[in-house]
């Protein structure tokens, strides 16, 4: 659209701003009548405008809960120590944030949620419905990032209705503004991504490593291919391999084509994989790799 909101720009600052603004008017009718008790109430405010001290100490009076350190330093635009009306005014002209800042985390609609999206992609024969469906509903873009509108969109797809800003409250913990399959399926999205930095620095590209490993040219690896050729160019024998593919089998054929493993190359990774250590190299004489069905 060509326009930034504030929650694209620093999520936490919106969330705070959100909750202020939803406090202020059902207690005053607008913040700039909060701002204006606040005035009121301070003792020598400068020319209109008030300092932290003065902007915390007269909230707390007022029964505000909510943190006035991270929302004074939002309000204070200029970074000058001072808060005016007319820092706190646009806040009334923000007609419609989203519905999720004012949310709080409901994990037992987290719960419904991830039955329901289970029990619609699991009927289709994959091993892993939820891989499945981030990967056909939650991230059609195949970014592994999915923002609010994306994820609202997919549960109106889905026919999800309880508590939906809830639920996304509860999966995006860390308040980033987006959700990655992290959120929804923790080994499996470091599988991948384990998966995803070796093929790439491994090959140079997610195509090129299926070209790799597609030895025969056949466009498409059987389970046995694929653990065969992975591990003769050096993927980590303590990789999961029965989990990898069961993230990659996007149809459940028992077999890997090279569209399902082009969907690795535009995910964005925002933080390193946990790499088990404990095993390291070739399997030692008696430690045996799964077996994995052709």
């Amino acid at each position: 659209s060509g326009i930034t909101s504030l929650e694209e720009l620093d999520v936490a600052a919106a969330h705070t701003l959100a909750q202020f603004k939803k406090w202020s008017t059902q207690r005053s009718g607008s913040c700039q009548e909060l701002f204006n008790e606040i005035i009121f109430m301070a003792q020598n405010p400068k020319n209109g405008q008030v300092n932290y001290k003065q902007f915390a100490k007269c909230l707390k009076k007022l029964g505000y809960q909510g943190p006035t350190k991270e929302l004074f330093q939002s309000l204070d635009l200029t970074g000058g120590g001072l808060v005016s009306g007319e820092d706190v005014l646009f806040l009334d002209k923000w007609k419609s944030p989203p519905v999720w800042l004012h949310a709080r985390p409901d994990h037992g609609a987290l719960s419904q949620f991830k039955e329901e999206l289970c029990d619609a992609f699991q009927a289709t024969g994959a091993d892993n419905p939820f891989v499945l469906a981030w990967r056909l509903l939650l991230d059609p873009m195949e970014s592994n990032r999915v923002i609010w509108k994306e994820f609202a969109e997919a549960c109106r797809q889905l026919g999800f209705k309880r508590n939906v800003p809830g639920v996304w409250r509860a999966l995006d913990v860390d308040m980033s503004g987006y959700i990655t399959l992290k959120e929804l399926d923790a080994e499996c999205d470091n599988v991948l991504k384990i998966f995803k930095i070796w093929a790439e620095r491994t090959f140079g590209t997610i195509s090129k490593a299926f070209d790799a490993l597609d030895e025969d040219g056949s466009g498409e690896l059987t389970y046995r291919e694929f653990r065969q050729a992975v591990l003769k160019h050096g993927l980590p024998a303590s990789m999961n391999l029965n989990q990898l593919l069961s993230c990659l089998d996007l149809d459940g054929k028992r077999c890997i084509s090279r569209d399902e493993m082009m969907f690795l190359t535009d995910w964005e990774l925002d933080e390193d994989p946990v790499v088990d250590k404990s095993k390291s190299g070739s399997p030692g004489a008696g430690e045996r790799e799964p077996n994995l069905p052709k």
